[in-house]
Order: C-alpha cells, then sequence, then structure tokens
C-alpha cells in the first residue's frame, strides 16, 4: 500500500484489512495454496519461464535447484570459477555463467531483460543494490535481491529492486 509517493506501508492483514488497486500482495504457504490464489483474485496464471540468478550463494544455488525442479530455464552468473564448477556439478539442468557480477554490456549480451524474473544473491548488500540498478537499466522487468542489513532494505525501492529477501528475518 502506498502512503506517500515512493513509499510502501507493510501490513500483514487481519480480518478487517481491504485490497485496494495497485496493492502489491505476496503471499506465502503451502505450493499448491499459492498457486490457486491467483484464481482466487480472477487473475490470470504466469508461469515462470526463465530466471536469471546472480551469485551462487546457498540461497541462489537453492533458488535454483527449486526453480530447474520447476521446469524453469534458469541462469546463474557467478565471479568465482571454482563456485561455478561446483554448481554445473550439482545443477545439471541450469546453465552457468563464469563472469563478472559488475559488468552491464554483459548482462545486456545475455539478454537478461527477457527473463522473467533477475535475482542477485551475493554475499555483499552494496554490491546486490549495484547489480540490482544495473539490471533495470538493462531492462528487466522483475527484480528480487538479497539484503541482509535492515539499512539497505529502507532504500532498496530507490535501486530498482521490488523485493527483498533477507535470512536473517526468514530465519526469525
Amino acid at each position: 500500500r502506498q502512503q506517500e509517493e515512493g513509499k510502501k506501508d507493510i501490513i500483514i492483514p487481519h480480518g478487517g484489512d481491504y485490497l485496494f488497486p495497485q496493492d502489491e500482495v505476496t503471499v506465502i504457504g503451502e505450493a499448491n495454496a499459492v498457486e490457486s490464489m491467483g484464481s482466487y483474485f480472477g487473475l490470470s496464471e504466469k508461469k515462470l519461464s526463465s530466471v536469471v540468478i546472480v551469485g551462487g550463494t546457498l540461497v541462489g544455488r537453492y533458488l535454483a535447484s527449486i526453480l530447474q525442479e520447476s521446469g524453469v530455464h534458469v541462469r546463474i552468473i557467478d565471479d568465482n570459477k571454482q563456485r561455478c564448477e561446483e554448481l554445473s556439478k550439482e545443477l545439471s539442468e541450469v546453465t552457468i555463467l563464469y563472469n563478472q557480477v559488475i559488468d552491464q554490456n554483459f548482462l545486456e549480451s545475455e539478454k537478461v531483460k527477457h527473463a522473467d524474473c533477475f535475482v542477485v544473491s551475493t554475499p555483499d548488500d552494496a554490491e546486490n543494490l549495484y547489480i540490482s540498478m544495473l539490471a533495470r537499466r538493462c531492462g528487466c522487468k522483475r527484480i528480487m535481491s538479497t539484503i541482509e542489513d535492515s539499512n539497505y532494505t529502507l532504500v532498496a525501492g530507490d535501486f530498482g529492486i521490488d523485493f527483498t529477501i533477507s535470512s536473517r528475518e526468514s530465519a526469525a
């Protein structure tokens, strides 16, 4: 819910709350229940077909594994050669790309703007913000990023990030 220009109010709904036009809703739960929510709201279902993940971290690996099992085309970009080799053995259906992660020309050449979602998951929050900005400049429409520092989370939207994920907050 937008309070004022550019600021979003996050709520956990209760019985007396309402959805308004332009509200964004994140649903967390069992896969089958979450998948059925779209039809409940009268929304057309659009399944992911391709995702780009920057960073072969544990979060990136786990996400790629889940998406691979769901038949989504996944590409992981990482700047650590040994990690890329491990990822290619671990994730047989995922395309692993060894390259600098802060490289707009490379992102454009990989046509990342055509991916349904661009996920940034390096261990460095500041780097994640910067890569997210590059992704937005490349034309990516949906950008998610891992952000651990709550101070960075406050400005994530200013950097073109649609959704942030914190492993610390998720575990809490």
